[in-house]
């Protein structure tokens, strides 16, 4: 249950990443100022990896802590 709510968050991160990079999109005036929005959704969908692969890396010891 518990890594099910961290692959939520996980989800909402690349939401907010990919909202934020259509954002800069609209919001640039100028060519070069497009990239920062693919930066952003950049890191911010690194971070939802990250965090998914250490929640299924640590998952058995989550389960293991909850059954106790």
């Amino acid at each position: 249950m518990l890594q099910i709510l961290v692959w939520a968050i996980c989800v909402l991160i690349i939401g907010v990443g990919y909202c934020a990079m259509h954002l800069a999109k609209l919001n640039a005036e100028e060519e070069k100022k497009k990239g920062a929005g693919q930066g952003a959704f950049l890191i911010l969908f690194t971070l939802a990896l990250l965090m998914f692969a250490l929640s299924v890396s640590q998952g058995i010891d989550i389960s293991n802590i909850l059954n106790r």
